[in-house]
């Protein structure tokens, strides 16, 4: 039968039966063409590298919070990237997390969680209710803490209060930022309170 002999509810049914037939051979394409790049990629010289090796390259200085990007590469640096602390506490390090963004606080709460127990370089601005318990759970793990910080009312104040009474065993260095003062304070560390 030819198309221009169906009425247009047989032309939409025929239409839409081809599309989803196409469709599913896309999709088994898809697969076959992910199965041939894993393939390919395990032939590269860099997947030759043992894990330590590639550990080191993600503790890197230089690295930032944009090479979070990096566990994109392959399953292998996406595994090695989550078993390596330090780089998750560098990433904390190499940007200054706003609390009034989702997207900052979420990329703080997963550094946290990942970094273990290697110390931290905090720098925030807006210590909210938001972000506040995560940071404090891990207070004993600050080597320096740089917050910018409104106080708006008392409980703004009261969170401040009880993060810096709460007894930061690790900090060598204290600068607050905050409404009409600025305390900034490099501490003198005991060393055998460092790990």
């Amino acid at each position: 039968q030819r198309l221009c002999d169906c009425d247009s509810e047989e032309i939409s049914r025929w239409a839409s039966s081809r599309a989803e037939e196409y469709q599913r051979g896309v999709a088994e394409l898809e697969e076959i063409i992910n199965i041939l790049r894993s393939i390919r990629n395990e032939t590269r010289p860099v997947h030759h590298l043992p894990d330590e090796i590639l550990m080191k390259v993600f503790e890197d200085p230089r690295m930032d919070y944009t090479d979070v990007r990096l566990q994109g590469v392959c399953r292998r640096w996406q595994a090695v990237m989550l078993s390596t602390p330090r780089f998750w506490a560098r990433l904390i390090a190499s940007k200054t997390h706003d609390a009034r963004k989702a997207r900052d606080v979420d990329l703080l709460r997963k550094c946290l969680s990942r970094s273990g127990n290697i110390p931290l370089r905090i720098r925030m601005t807006f210590l909210d209710s938001n972000v506040f318990e995560d940071l404090f759970d891990h207070r004993d793990r600050f080597s320096s803490l740089t917050l910018r910080v409104t106080l708006n009312n008392q409980s703004d104040g009261l969170r401040l209060q009880k993060l810096l009474s709460a007894g930061l065993r690790s900090l060598c260095h204290l600068e607050i930022h905050a409404n009409a003062f600025v305390l900034c304070a490099p501490l003198i560390c005991r060393s055998d309170l460092l790990p």
